[in-house]
């Protein structure tokens, strides 16, 4: 846990110092989302690298940290009690956008991605894996270098464990906040 930790200090540093960069956005945000065999939703937070092509197509870096406290109840000759736990995922996911700017203030955009998701506890002997997701919705220009962001996103990625899988795919939601020079 500790060496992931240091990982993604790491990739936040490189992130933020490239941030510097002409048509680059970095971006801080939070996620709320479902997946399909937890019982809990995942809850998570991220940072986001975004370089623009041009006003209308960018590709984005995304490292997030998500997870679930979950619980379950075991039954022990005579005894019950429920052992609390929790799962957590650490997706690595680059993303194609279509941004459509309306004016200088909004700007709809549709994108979809491909990414490597690594399980970082509590899933018992299991392999990180690809997936995808498709998102979409909403950017808000509040200042000259400042945007807040709202997206709906779902996600395609199953990750193998020693006796099953867990399928994380679901529908979220992320909100969030960019900083930089391009944007809109």
């Amino acid at each position: 846990m500790k060496n992931n930790i240091i990982k993604i200090l790491l990739a936040v540093t490189f992130i933020v110092i490239s941030s510097s960069f002409a048509n680059i956005d970095f971006g801080l945000f939070g996620s709320f989302g479902e997946a399909k065999d937890l019982d809990e939703n995942l809850i998570g937070w991220g940072a986001k690298l975004e370089y623009y092509i041009n006003r209308q197509f960018s590709i984005d870096l995304r490292v997030s940290y998500e997870y679930a406290e979950m619980e379950h109840d075991v039954y022990y000759y005579r005894s019950n009690y429920t052992e609390h736990f929790d799962v957590a995922i650490l997706p690595i996911v680059a993303n194609f956008n279509w941004n459509i700017p309306l004016n200088n203030q909004f700007a709809p955009y549709l994108g979809a991605g491909l990414g490597y998701y690594i399980p970082l506890q509590d899933i018992d002997y299991a392999d990180a894996a690809f997936g995808g997701n498709i998102h979409g919705w909403l950017k808000f220009r509040i200042s000259n270098s400042v945007e807040l962001f709202g997206e709906a996103k779902y996600r395609f990625v199953e990750i193998d464990g020693y006796e099953d899988s867990v399928d994380f795919g679901g529908f979220g939601i992320i909100a969030g906040i960019l900083f930089g020079n391009q944007m809109m």
